[in-house]
């Protein structure tokens, strides 16, 4: 009998009586009124255990360790009992011929009592899922070694039992521009009489690679000549895009002008973005000289993520509003890109301004630019599947069930592709939509994995794909 339990009750179970190293679930997908055929525990002989399901796959962290597990109300107790003389217990379990709408997961973790676990108490296995299904047939993967299974990309290739992301990876790029060090201090975006500002900058500025990462934090580099005082501006806002300009500072030798004066921002705000802009910060910005490393001053704490391609150039377009109470000394530490002309325009400003959000033109324009800092986070990573056999001749091929885990934060996704042969002959475009594969005996998929910027990684312990 199948007993519901609460996450207390259940977690108390958990605490006084389990653990295990390996649990195994067969197959990852079950006919409504099948078998799950096995399930192999093993552990240290003549421990007590305890299995558990729930609907989904969690993760939820609790005692000490990491529950495959949703832990939600539907939490039950599967099975119990103590493992036999050589530490494992085989059991097959009936699936119910209704009740169970096709697709349902069923997300299984066992536990072993181990007074000598870290916690005290108990070791628990990793999670297993399998999927109900009354389609004609199915394509199951099961990530027991994903990298000795052929999968390519950049996801873990260290981990073991299920498809895990990449690891997240955070680098910090200083730009100090290669131009002559303007002799003044500029107010830039710090200007409390009010300011709309855009600066852009290159791919090659920002050390980017073509991969896409998360911009996590900004720093402007303060003028070299003043101390930084303490400050407060009332309101800033900072919207980031993505730009296709990009502005070529090459002087010709001859004229010992701009070679490309033409290649810098338009002087219209609205022509310079290549995509809608990302509002990652909007509040008062208070400039304390306590937060300094190095010479520059950190931004506020971005409020929102913004995704940066790795190829385009980076816009920022700041709206300061006035702010009557500040000092207004703090100047930033400007570089001239070239000196015998103000091209091509690096940097486009309005100010001052007594609402920023209204300025469309510029009314001062030219190639200075600020030194930065840009923090960014790398937490994106691809596993691609070897190309697999369909089950039945032209095959229709439906949305997967996936086992994955999900942390707050992460996400996954899918994409396909079918083709005539395993070595992709006649393969189609890549497709979040499955059915561009339909009628070709040979289905690739690809994952699309994301980290969450705290590290946390989502993984996937099965897939299955109905196909009839």
């Amino acid at each position: 009998m199948r007993t519901a339990l609460s996450l207390p009750t259940a977690l108390v179970l958990l605490a006084s009586t389990l653990s295990a190293q390996t649990l195994v679930v067969t197959p990852a997908a079950v006919r409504l009124g099948g078998n799950l055929r096995t399930q192999l525990l093993s552990g240290p002989a003549n421990s007590p255990y305890v299995v558990y399901i729930d609907v989904g796959g969690g993760p939820v962290r609790a005692l000490g360790v990491e529950l495959f597990l949703d832990v939600s109300p539907a939490l039950t107790l599967l099975d119990a009992g103590t493992l036999d003389q050589v530490g494992v217990a085989l059991r097959n379990y009936a699936v119910p011929t209704r009740g169970w709408p096709p697709g349902a997961g069923i997300f299984f973790q066992a536990a072993v009592a181990n007074p000598s676990a870290p916690n005290g108490m108990f070791d628990v296995t990793d999670g297993e899922s399998a999927f109900t299904y009354i389609s004609t047939a199915v394509l199951e993967e099961k990530f027991e070694n994903p990298a000795n299974a052929g999968f390519t990309g950049t996801y873990d290739r260290t981990a073991t039992g299920r498809l895990l992301a990449g690891v997240v990876t955070r680098r910090s790029v200083t730009y100090v521009p290669q131009g002559a060090p303007f002799s003044q201090p500029l107010h830039n975006d710090l200007n409390p009489a009010g300011v709309r500002i855009q600066k852009v900058f290159r791919a090659v500025d920002l050390g980017a690679n073509g991969e896409p990462e998360v911009l996590t934090g900004l720093w402007w580099e303060a003028f070299r000549g003043n101390p930084v005082s303490r400050d407060t501006l009332a309101r800033m806002a900072l919207d980031v895009s993505h730009s296709a300009v990009v502005p070529d500072f090459t002087i010709d030798p001859f004229s010992a002008l701009p070679k490309f004066p033409n290649s810098g921002l338009s002087q219209a705000f609205a022509n310079n973005p290549s995509q809608p802009a990302i509002r990652v910060f909007d509040g008062a910005y208070v400039i304390d000289s306590r937060n300094a490393s190095n010479g520059f001053l950190p931004y506020p704490q971005l409020q929102r993520e913004f995704v940066y391609d790795g190829t385009s150039s980076l816009l920022l377009d700041f709206l300061t509003y006035p702010s009557p109470t500040s000092s207004g000394v703090n100047g930033q530490q400007v570089y001239l890109m070239a000196l015998s002309s103000p091209r091509p325009d690096a940097r486009v400003v309005r100010s001052p301004s007594a609402d920023p959000s209204k300025e469309t033109l510029g009314n001062r324009f030219d190639n200075a630019q600020t030194g930065m800092v840009f923090d960014f986070a790398r937490v994106f990573s691809t596993a691609t599947s070897p190309w697999r056999a369909a089950p039945v001749a032209s095959p229709d091929y439906h949305a997967p069930y996936p086992g994955w885990s999900l942390p707050p934060g992460t996400a996954i996704q899918f994409e396909f592709r079918g083709a005539t042969s395993n070595s992709g002959a006649g393969a189609t475009a890549w497709s979040s939509n499955i059915d561009i594969a339909d009628g070709k005996p040979y289905l690739q998929y690809r994952v699309l994995m994301r980290a969450a910027i705290d590290g946390a990684r989502p993984s996937l312990d099965s897939l299955v794909i109905p196909i009839n």
